[in-house]
């Protein structure tokens, strides 16, 4: 058990902080169009209008991880581009703190 978490904890770990903030961007995701879903018809076009806003604020961040990732992968990535990519995903997790 401890070989199966060490292995995933490097393989984490070894494919940068992007993989993790998308990972995590990517649950928010999830769990903003799984509470749409599940609301109640009362509250629902409320509770699917935040879901909506997190769930594209999650995918605006992912691809702009994704393009920081690219971009230092050719050698391109301006200095800007992590701190934006950084600012997009705080972003999108202030944005989805409102969905439950």
């Amino acid at each position: 058990m401890r070989r199966i978490i060490a292995l995933s904890l490097s393989l984490l770990l070894g494919c940068g902080p992007g993989l993790t903030d998308q990972l995590v961007l990517q649950s928010l995701a999830d769990r903003a169009k799984a509470s749409c879903v599940s609301a109640p018809p009362k509250g629902k076009a409320e509770r699917c209008e935040l879901a909506l806003a997190c769930a594209q604020a999650a995918g605006d961040a992912a691809r702009s991880v994704q393009a920081v990732q690219e971009a230092r992968s050719k050698g391109t990535a301006t200095a800007a581009a992590p701190v934006v990519s950084q600012g997009l995903v705080a972003a999108a997790k202030v944005v989805c703190q409102g969905v439950r």
